[in-house]
């Protein structure tokens, strides 16, 4: 928004329009400061009758100017508003003819640095067209907001389509790149589980064999001990008959 009225932001067609806005409103303030001159002039004219007047007159003849000179301008200030609804309604108009839609940023209407903008543009206009007219003396041209021909729909149409073809290319390879890693991810993930399930059949098979180590170990050692205990069983046999005899 900060890039408003830049000459690279709006094209020869839409300066123009601009331009035709710019000397309308000049010519509409024109014509309504001479309203307000002229309630001045009514009150001059019809009540400044007398060489002296008391305060309370000079009160009741400046509160009566203040009500009408406040009137008036309210009255104004509500064509503005109602003038500029009604140029929105026609340029939203037709961007929906087209399937556009529009937007107004209220928040940059009281942007100084933007409305500093605004100034230095229509002085610029002032001093393109000076030697034209006056813009005191003269009624601008009427200008109509044009519709867009078929040409420039067309046009404004295939720029659309070109932006949404673009925009679908970049998505598209957006949606590959990701795909590629998504494969790759998986990939990964499916040669670590097979990696885990190797390792868990390898530490499967060790634990088997030394628990089939273990358990002969054990056999052994009960045999042994078995056999042990049966030589020392016949020991004491041979011992106890000895000492019989």
């Amino acid at each position: 928004m900060h890039q408003l009225l830049h000459e690279s932001e709006l094209n020869e067609h839409h300066r123009a329009a601009l331009h035709n806005y710019m000397r309308f409103s000049r010519y509409l303030k024109v014509q309504r400061l001479r309203a307000v001159d002229a309630c001045f002039r009514d009150v001059q004219d019809s009540r400044l009758l007398e060489e002296t007047y008391t305060r309370d007159e000079v009160a009741e003849i400046v509160s009566e100017l203040a009500q009408v000179v406040r009137a008036d301008v309210d009255s104004e200030l509500i064509n503005i508003a109602h003038s500029n609804a009604l140029l929105l309604q026609n340029i939203f108009a037709q961007a929906e003819k087209w399937h556009l839609k529009l937007t107004a940023d209220t928040t940059d209407l009281e942007n100084r640095e933007l409305l500093d903008r605004i100034k230095e543009f229509e002085d610029e206009e002032k001093q393109l067209t000076r030697s034209e007219h006056s813009a005191t003396n003269q009624s601008p041209t009427k200008c109509r907001l044009q519709p867009m021909n078929e040409v420039s729909g067309v046009a404004l149409l295939q720029q659309e389509i070109d932006r949404l073809q673009e925009d679908n290319i970049r998505l598209r390879s957006v949606i590959r790149t990701l795909e590629s890693k998504t494969s790759g991810l998986l990939d990964d993930r499916s040669k670590m589980t097979e990696e885990l399930d190797k390792k868990e059949g390898e530490l499967n098979t060790v634990r088997s064999a030394k628990t089939e180590h273990y358990n002969r170990e054990i056999a052994e050692l009960k045999q042994q001990l078995t056999g042990a205990k049966e030589a020392l069983g016949q020991l004491q046999i041979s011992a106890d008959r000895k000492s019989v005899v």
